[in-house]
């Protein structure tokens, strides 16, 4: 039955991520089209553009893109063609893949341990029947295979037991264990007292793939392309294999989680930060010293990768240290002191203003106004008057938060990672807040929303209560996603479209149309118009080489030239006597002596190039 449900929730997330690809979001941004084109590139030749044989990251300006997701499209493409479709389907594709490591990491997480010694609950395996005999407490006939008593405790096996969900002895949070009665679960008579019954156990984790489905931050990011989607996915495999290795103790689980951590180092850069974060805050939980050893190794090989310069690139050009903004506070800050170096030294100095700064941008990422109502950056990603989680999964949020606070062993580990995630955004100063950096909050909000739903629900007593307010919230939650998809389907088109650089297809399409009629066609470089018009023209050719990252080249292909220039139509005296058709920027002062023979406007209205020919 819960296959058959997760298959459904399945099908839905494909849904949200599939329908309307190509053209939903719009535009083209130049990040895609690198992907889609250098990624067919390498596939089809072995290389790519720049002619690095079979590459690991590519080059664009210094910062050494992962290009694990390049291949990907590249193969995508082979089988529906170049185009804005196939470039994304990877990354929509592994999206909707995301709910079944959830689903598996949350049963895992709420259902794989049984309940604290010294709850008021009894034990729940074999292995605690041994125990109970050992210190002399009596045994259920069930778990020593008998023929249960009517005194005896219903009991199943250890692998499928269900922790406790509100220890009165918890680990966690003890101030917690004397909250209000109407926060503690309804407990029926029938099951154990204090334990989740087997349905349950697997009705979180059917809640936790249900929200991650229809969360708009993953729908954005996953209909994008952007490899942080395909990246989170092998880590939420590996977080889940880590998990069975705490279960049983098998060094093979182990293996398996070192393999999908790693593969998501080839995917995106901010795996290279949060995995070594995400495996210190298990330390606390896992005791076993093979994995305190796995865990060391890691952090070893990933402070080997980061360090060079392959693995560095781009964080050494976003680190906090480089904000020019924090450079020209260091610099104003001693003024009002009048030359008193003490005081400079003491409240001015690069401590205490870049605590200050990470704390605050820290703080961002845990505010309403970027979780709930308006996101963050990059902009191209913003859904006009929508937030990142939808506004009525604050209330299982919240409860989420205070329930798992209060359970014993692993239950607060969501909420641990919901606070570690951040962190590799915080060391960044650009496009604060970041919804990509920070993407792998994703996988404990769910996880959280989705066990204070189920909380919600348990803590109602009566049961036509229990149906009328969990019916209403999910029926607010279906409402409110229809308004997103309504504002991300026909709003955001019009937010601006240059952030997505809408209008470059279309002026390739025009030069690859019209390059016949002219001895030359003469463009701008940016952004990256020499991979649209190779992406567009289906142009492949091995002989091809352009290194985008050599910011002084130009390139050529027939009779097209890009030009290191916005306004390639200012150099006209360059080409006195030819037919030539020059296309510029919008932005571009439109010189004497020149005819304009067509635009491209965005969706938006804006224009976004132009085209002109020289007029005697």
């Amino acid at each position: 039955m819960f296959g058959k449900k997760l298959l459904l929730i399945f099908f839905l997330a494909l849904f949200l991520r599939l329908i309307f690809l190509g053209s939903v979001p719009a535009g083209f941004h130049n990040d895609e089209v690198d992907v889609g084109y250098v990624g067919k590139f390498i596939v089809l030749n072995g290389k790519d553009p720049a002619g690095n044989i079979l590459p690991l990251a590519f080059n664009k300006f210094g910062d050494f893109r992962p290009t694990g997701l390049f291949y990907l499209a590249g193969i995508s493409q082979l089988i529906f063609g170049s185009n804005e479709f196939a470039v994304r389907l990877p990354t929509a594709l592994f999206g909707a893949l995301t709910v079944f490591p959830l689903f598996f990491l949350a049963r895992e997480l709420f259902s794989s341990a049984r309940a604290p010694v010294g709850s008021s609950s009894h034990s729940t395996s074999s292995a605690d029947s041994v125990s109970d005999r050992v210190q002399n407490r009596p045994v259920s006939l069930r778990a020593l295979g008998g023929t249960p008593s009517a005194a005896a405790t219903p009991r199943t096996s250890l692998r499928t037991t269900p922790r406790e969900v509100y220890p009165e002895r918890s680990r966690g949070v003890m101030f917690l264990r004397w909250l209000p009665p109407l926060l503690k679960p309804r407990q029926d008579k029938s099951d154990v007292r204090g334990q989740l019954s087997n349905v349950s156990a697997q009705t979180v984790p059917l809640f936790a793939a249900f929200f991650l489905a229809i969360l708009p931050w993953h729908i954005v990011l996953s209909r994008a392309g952007h490899e942080a989607i395909v990246g989170y996915f092998l880590i939420a495999w590996g977080l889940y294999f880590l998990f069975k290795f705490k279960d049983g103790r098998e060094r093979r689980f182990l293996v398996y989680g070192f393999l999908f951590f790693v593969s998501s180092y080839l995917l995106y850069h901010g795996t290279r930060i949060a995995v070594p974060l995400l495996l210190l805050s298990l330390l606390p939980f896992f005791q076993e010293r093979a994995f305190f050893r796995f865990v060391l190794v890691f952090v070893v090989l990933t402070a080997v990768i980061v360090l060079a310069p392959i693995g560095r690139g781009r964080l050494s050009q976003v680190i906090f240290y480089k904000d020019p903004g924090m450079v020209t506070k260091l610099r104003e800050l001693p003024y009002p002191d009048r030359g008193n170096i003490l005081v400079a030294r003491v409240f001015h100095n690069k401590a205490v203003v870049y605590t200050r700064s990470l704390a605050g941008q820290y703080l961002q990422y845990f505010s309403p106004d970027f979780l709930f109502l308006r996101g963050g950056y990059p902009e191209r990603y913003m859904v006009p008057e929508a937030g990142l989680l939808l506004i009525f999964m604050v209330l299982p949020f919240a409860i989420g938060l205070i329930a798992l606070a209060a359970r014993g062993e692993i239950g607060p580990l969501p909420i641990v990672w919901l606070l570690v995630a951040p962190i590799s955004a915080v060391l960044t100063y650009d496009d604060i807040p970041n919804i990509t950096r920070t993407s792998f909050m994703i996988i404990p909000i769910v996880l959280i929303c989705a066990y204070g739903f189920w909380y919600l629900a348990n803590i109602l007593k009566n049961n036509f209560t229990q149906k009328l307010i969990c019916g209403i919230l999910l029926l607010a939650i279906f409402l409110e996603f229809v308004y997103f998809e309504h504002q991300y389907s026909f709003h955001q088109k019009l937010y601006k479209g240059i952030l997505r650089d809408d209008g470059a297809r279309e002026i390739v399409k025009y030069m690859a149309s019209q390059k016949s009629k002219y001895e030359l066609v003469v463009a701008p470089y940016g952004p990256n118009l020499p991979f649209y018009f190779l992406f567009y023209s289906d142009i492949f050719d091995r002989a091809i080489r352009l290194d985008i990252a050599d910011r002084d080249a130009n390139f050529r292909h027939g009779n097209v030239l890009f030009l290191r220039d916005s306004c390639p139509s200012h150099r006209a005296d360059h080409w006195p006597s030819q037919n030539v058709l020059y296309i510029d920027e919008a932005n571009c002062e439109v010189k004497p002596g020149k005819m304009e023979v067509t635009r491209v406007a965005r969706d938006d209205a804006t224009i976004a190039f132009r085209a002109y020919v020289v007029i005697e």
